[in-house]
């Protein structure tokens, strides 16, 4: 047990530096509106160079966007919320698994207070989702019926769901980190450790 105990607080520890990371540069590249100016620099150039302007498939994304905002006037808002969240989140994960590895008291409880906040988000993110977003999605797909090709539509829509399923499946990632971390207390140092170091609640 001890054993198993010491080899899962590890690898949570390393993922926790691993999406942390990724979490960060994310977090980064929302708020800085990098993808907008992207996307629009893509409009721009169908617009200019494109035939058919309007109906040209490099503005589908733009669209989409517009489209959505209009129908959900709080979503831009709330993607700088979930990126803000997120960054906060993402610098909690590191400073927790770097915690765990010292087996600072501390490094547990900024895990589980990741996990538990990471969960909460991804729930919110999920209403927020089939409440509001996916049903706008829906709408705009079939007022463009006749403007974009349907393979590239019915790609949009894919990613769409593609996306709000990445988002469920992520769930389960906190949850284990909340199972896998819960069920140790008084870690050790995972890089002195010793059979026998990890105590779960169970044994002490």
């Amino acid at each position: 047990m001890a054993v198993k105990q010491k080899t899962g607080l590890i690898v949570i520890a390393v993922l926790q530096l691993i999406f942390g990371v990724i979490g960060i540069c994310s977090g980064v590249v929302v708020l800085s509106g990098v993808q907008n100016m992207v996307a629009e620099m893509q409009s721009q150039q169908a617009g200019g160079g494109g035939p058919g302007g309007a109906g040209n498939p490099a503005n589908l994304q733009k669209e989409m966007t517009d489209f959505l905002t209009s129908k959900v006037p709080s979503y831009p808002i709330w993607e700088k919320a979930e990126a803000g969240c997120g960054l906060v989140l993402s610098i909690m994960m590191i400073v927790g698994a770097i915690g765990l590895l010292k087996a600072a008291p501390w490094g547990r409880t900024m895990t589980l207070l990741y996990a538990v906040l990471s969960i909460l988000l991804r729930i919110v993110g999920l209403v927020f989702a089939f409440g509001w977003v996916m049903p706008a999605f829906s709408e705009f797909f079939k007022t463009q019926a006749g403007k974009f090709p349907p393979p590239i539509l019915s790609a949009m829509e894919v990613g769409a769901w593609v996306g709000v399923g990445i988002l469920a499946l992520g769930t389960l990632y906190p949850v284990i980190v909340l199972c896998v971390v819960g069920a140790i207390s008084n870690p050790r140092p995972v890089v002195e450790a010793d059979e026998g170091e990890f105590e779960s609640p169970s044994e002490g």
